[in-house]
């Protein structure tokens, strides 16, 4: 067990107008698609990388707005928002809306407890801003919904490459030895070191349920 000073998660009560720069510089919204984009190929290159089988199903854990679920739902049958917030939850159903993406659907985190249901997960941007044993139990939860032999990447801010992102009551960043017990849980975990925007060398770690 390792140290972690964020006592909750801010995206947990949000609330008012949920627009892109709740979870990133605001930009327009064409860039923010861009960023969107870069990251799902991210996903995609690394999950053919390591297997050949289908993506009949992904499971993204903290959805958001769907800045990567836009392209990944493209990429499946079946694409699962998940989200801690409702709210947060209303404003990817009004981007699934606004982009026509048929093959969508939402769950809150708290009702989410589907086993051995995707081929691959993602989870950016989420496990930092939460207290240890919500990490963990975010952990498990995706274990648990990959199939036999699937895949998930969890992103992780790198904290030797950001001495200045400071591990504050909000957000956490995480050492080599903090992200490989993380992926101690799995049989499987490669630690990557990928662009998450530009400037930002984060931890990709992929993981992978027993086969």
């Amino acid at each position: 067990m390792y140290d972690v000073s964020v006592t909750c998660n801010p995206y947990a009560n949000i609330s008012g107008h949920m627009g892109n720069d709740r979870f990133f510089p605001p930009m327009p919204e064409e860039e923010y698609n861009r960023c969107g984009e870069f990251n799902a190929r991210q996903v995609i290159e690394g999950f053919r990388k390591r297997s050949q089988k289908p993506t009949d199903i992904i499971v993204d854990w903290g959805c958001g707005n769907l800045r990567i679920g836009r392209v990944l739902s493209k990429e499946c049958k079946q694409y699962t928002g998940v989200d801690i917030s409702p709210i947060v939850l209303d404003a990817a159903k009004a981007k699934a809306s606004e982009y026509s993406l048929v093959n969508v659907s939402f769950i809150l985190a708290s009702e989410f407890d589907k086993e051995n249901y995707c081929d691959l997960a993602i989870c950016f941007q989420v496990v930092q801003h939460n207290p240890y044993n919500e990490q963990i139990n975010i952990i498990q939860k995706i274990k648990k919904a990959l199939k036999p032999g699937g895949w998930a990447c969890i992103h992780l801010p790198k904290l030797e490459n950001k001495p200045d992102y400071k591990n504050y009551e909000t957000c956490m960043c995480f050492t080599r030895s903090q992200a490989l017990e993380l992926g101690g849980y799995f049989s499987k975990c490669e630690l990557d070191e990928n662009l998450l925007l530009e400037g930002w060398l984060d931890y990709y770690m992929w993981v992978q349920k027993e086969d």
